[in-house]
This record gives structure tokens, C-alpha cells and sequence, in this order.
């Protein structure tokens, strides 16, 4: 472990040009230096940062959210960034919570720590709480890991990790792959509760759509299902490799 893993802020945004200066300002003003990956947004969410201290990056056409989270790592780890902490442009993750996710990824170094979203407020939808139910189900059957909140987009990721390991997905999809690999490689994947604001149904902007979306987890789920079931069966970890070494063995070694 790094005597003091240096952290980057990440927020990726869509078109949240509206919310994303409350997220930016909430982040510094925890002392964090902040990266805004713009995923191709058409309402120039960076002009409305005026001159806030921070680094952006650009992906132009959009490309989704995974591809945004890794192009974030690849210049963290060039920059000589060891954790990456990101969260949702939309204001729905406090960054006043920060501090419980990084206090628990460096007490559990090298793990992946997921902020786990109290969910009781009125203005959640049902669709949200089923959908996590669902998700956490799947995982849970691709990775023999019970994990409270596999949809949640605040999250500490070492950067390493990262930038090592094959993904499949560079959308949605790309948060449920991430932990499934993460179990995969024998990585610790720590949860700690944070709030979250769900602004009533009119507010709301989501990006979410419900055909193309689910479509797209069915089809990764059943993908990892299938690796899970052939490893099981060879003894071969997802990459066809005999497992010897875990990742978490490697990175404290």
C-alpha cells in the first residue's frame, strides 16, 4: 500500500450541466483534487464550472459511462494517482460522504469500497430499489459475494485495478462487470452506508432507458454466468488462467 495513496475525484457527466457545479464545489470543498470526464454532453456542462480548480477531459462522440471511468484511470495513473473516487454528476451522492469511502479503502487497501445507498426516502422510485435487488441477486450468483449495493455509482477504485483488468463494457453495464471482476481477482470489496437524494419524478433527469438498458445487462449477465459456470468447471479463472495469485496478494506483496 502507497504510505498515502494519492486521490482523484471523479465525476463523468451527460448533460448534467445543471447539477453537476453543487457536485464539483461539494468535492473540493473536501480538499480533493477533481477530475469532470464530459461523455460527449450537448449542454457544455463544463462552461457552467467557471473558473473552479480543476482538470477535465473531453470523450466526444458519447462513448458511456464506463468508457468515461476509464479514461478518468488511465490519466489518474499517468498522473500519479493511486484511488480513484467517483460519484454521479446528478447530485444524488453527498460528497460530504467522501470521507467514509476513503477512510475505508485505505484501512482495506487495495479494496474497491461501494457507497451502499439508503434507499427509505419517498422520493425513490420502486424501480430503483427492484432494480437493485435484482442486481444484487445476479452478482451474487456470478461471484459468490453477498454485496449490499451493486448499482451505486460512488465508489473508491485503485486506479491499477483499473487500468489492468479486461473489460467487456463501456456503458451502464460497465458497474456491475467492474465488481464481478473484482471478485474474480480475489479484490475486497468493501460497502459503507451514504445517503442519497432522489429529486421528486419531475425533476429527475435520468438517462436510463429501460428497453436498451435492461437488454444490455441481460446480455452481460448471462455472459458472466457462463464464465462463472466454465470456471467452476475447469478450475481456470475467467481468463483462462489457473488461479495462484489474487490481486490482493499481488498488490501487498
Amino acid at each position: 500500500m502507497p504510505e498515502a495513496p494519492r486521490v482523484l475525484a471523479v465525476v463523468p457527466v451527460y448533460n448534467h450541466a445543471a447539477t453537476l457545479p453543487g457536485v464539483v464545489q461539494g468535492l473540493l470543498a473536501q480538499d480533493l483534487d477533481v477530475l469532470v470526464v464530459d461523455d460527449g454532453s450537448t449542454d457544455d456542462p463544463l462552461a457552467s464550472l467557471g473558473g473552479l480548480p480543476l482538470r477535465s477531459l473531453r470523450l466526444d462522440p458519447n462513448q458511456g459511462k464506463g468508457a468515461a471511468l476509464l479514461a478518468a484511470a488511465r490519466w489518474a495513473q499517468a498522473e500519479g494517482y493511486d484511488l480513484l473516487l467517483t460519484l454521479d454528476a446528478d447530485g444524488q451522492h453527498l460528497p460530504a460522504d467522501a470521507p467514509r469511502l476513503l477512510a475505508e479503502a485505505r484501512a482495506h487497501w487495495p479494496a474497491l469500497v461501494v457507497g451502499n445507498r439508503a434507499m427509505e426516502d419517498e422520493h425513490v422510485p420502486w424501480s430503483s430499489r427492484f432494480g437493485r435487488a435484482f442486481s444484487n441477486g445476479w452478482v451474487r450468483l456470478e461471484c459468490g459475494r453477498r454485496l449490499g449495493d451493486t448499482q451505486s455509482g460512488f465508489r473508491a477504485y485503485p486506479v491499477a485495478f483499473l487500468v489492468r483488468t479486461p473489460f467487456l463494457t463501456r456503458r451502464y453495464t460497465f458497474e456491475v462487470e467492474v465488481l464481478v471482476k473484482a471478485a474474480w481477482a480475489g479484490l475486497p470489496i468493501r460497502d459503507v452506508p451514504v445517503r442519497v437524494i432522489y429529486p421528486p419524478a419531475g425533476e429527475r433527469i435520468s438517462h436510463f432507458r429501460a428497453f436498451r438498458d435492461n437488454a444490455r445487462l441481460t446480455a452481460l449477465h448471462t455472459w458472466l454466468v457462463t464464465c462463472r459456470l466454465w470456471a467452476l468447471a475447469t478450475g481456470r479463472s475467467y481468463l483462462g488462467r489457473r488461479a495462484t495469485t489474487s490481486a490482493k496478494e499481488k498488490d501487498s506483496a
